[in-house]
């Protein structure tokens, strides 16, 4: 979580600071999905059946969000990839008047 609030915090730009905030929302979902998994795990040894039911719940909404994320972020990961091929950055190297 601290990842995606310092990346906000910068003024960049571009497909691969977006990518690198969509990895931050994902790692997120991940680990709030683990939790709900070792939460789902307790409960079930203490036979709490309501409480179960109830994060399991949750767990679908977060592994929905998860895919949500993975669905709206892959044009941007393509975007990213794409712009860091070697020869992709070169060119947009040279259009800003920079050398590598």
């Amino acid at each position: 979580m601290e990842r995606g609030k310092d990346a906000l915090e910068k003024k960049e730009e571009g497909a691969s600071f977006d990518a690198g905030l969509i990895g931050a929302a994902l790692r997120t979902e991940h680990y709030e999905i683990a939790d709900y998994e070792d939460c789902i795990s307790i409960a079930t040894a203490l036979g709490m059946s309501k409480v179960i039911k109830l994060l399991h719940s949750n767990l679908k909404e977060e592994l929905a969000t998860a895919k949500k994320f993975t669905v709206a972020g892959t044009p941007t990961m393509k975007q990213s990839a794409e712009a860091d091929r070697p020869e992709k950055r070169n060119t947009w190297l040279k259009s800003k008047g920079m050398r590598r």
